[in-house]
């Protein structure tokens, strides 16, 4: 009879499978799509990007919490799946929403640039 690992916890699985490197870097990219999410429900420009992002970041929790008492995000990988592709979406509308910010934040700054040699 052959020895399986069952640890019903993700992230013993991860840490059996892959090492603390694995870990780390799984633990990084949850953390990632996290504050992605924040930052876009924050500064988001319509309400379904808002909506959506508040959507990816309480699933981020989710996540977090059955993996830490479960097996059923990296061990079954169809949620694990349907997981990600949606991170994946977030961190794309994350891009867009950060190059709309900084833009936002530059012609401001150039504006009170302008502002400030004409009054001096």
């Amino acid at each position: 009879m052959g020895l399986t690992l069952d640890p019903h916890n993700d992230c013993l699985l991860l840490l059996y499978q892959m090492g603390p490197l694995g870990v780390i870097a799984y633990l990084g990219m949850l953390w990632k799509t996290f504050t992605s999410a924040i930052f876009v429900s924050r500064h988001g420009q319509d309400r379904w990007s808002r909506a959506f992002a508040v959507s990816v970041a309480g699933l981020c929790a989710g996540v977090l919490l059955t993996n830490s008492v479960s097996n059923s995000f990296v061990h079954r990988s169809a949620p694990g799946w349907y997981f990600w592709v949606l991170a994946g979406v977030l961190v794309a509308e994350f891009i867009d929403v950060r190059a709309q910010v900084r833009a936002h934040q530059l012609a401001q700054w150039r504006l009170r640039a302008v502002h400030s040699e004409a009054a001096g």
